[in-house]
């Protein structure tokens, strides 16, 4: 890649500790920050965030999910998850329904704009048919499979256990579920045990 990459990891799983030394170090002009609340608000948070622009390209996905954010904890203090989002600069929504929950559930004052991601076609593009049933194959052991992918984390939010109860219900004909995701998750299901109550196989 043609930018360093600096890993946040246990116990700073956000970052919350590695941040204000890399923002002494590259001096930014911008910070942006794409990922769930909880991960980035302490973002715009920093004593030297006025020395940049803070911007939340916020990717919510459930009219649930901001009020289940407790208050932010930085530095020992706890701050209200309004009074951090307010400080960002700008606040970007992935799409119209993550600017309209932000703005009904936080009463963001700032005006609200939404940007679609977008993907490199370069990198990402559809399979031929050829590679589709060579992927099959290698994946269920026979090209002519009915596949289903999961692509996704492991969580209640993703609704993984109701994923592959959805597909066991389906019964369809000389299928498979391939769920690209961890088995066990810390916030998540040991799925497993899931596939297995629910009358599933691996």
């Amino acid at each position: 890649l043609p930018y360093e990459i600096i890993r946040a990891r246990q116990p700073d799983q956000w970052g919350t500790d590695i941040f204000p030394p890399l923002i002494e170090q590259f001096q930014p002009d911008v910070v942006w920050t794409t990922g769930d609340g909880w991960m980035t608000f302490h973002i715009a948070l920093f004593q030297s965030a006025e020395s940049y622009q803070s911007i939340w390209y916020a990717p919510i996905d459930s009219k649930g999910m901001i009020e289940t954010i407790s208050d932010i904890k930085l530095n020992g203090q706890k701050i209200p998850v309004y009074e951090s989002t307010r400080r960002f600069n700008h606040v970007i929504g992935q799409t119209r329904f993550a600017c309209e929950t932000i703005n009904s559930q936080l009463k963001q004052q700032k005006a609200l704009t939404y940007i679609y991601p977008g993907y490199d076609s370069e990198n990402i593009f559809p399979l031929s048919k050829e590679e589709k049933e060579k992927t099959k194959e290698i994946l269920t052991g026979s090209k002519d499979t009915f596949l289903i992918s999961y692509v996704s984390r492991n969580g209640a939010r993703k609704n993984t256990v109701g994923a592959i109860e959805a597909f066991l219900k389906a019964d369809i004909p000389d299928s498979k579920l391939y769920m690209h995701c961890a088995t066990e998750e810390n916030y998540g299901y040991d799925l497993k045990a899931a596939v297995e109550a629910l009358g599933g196989s691996e």
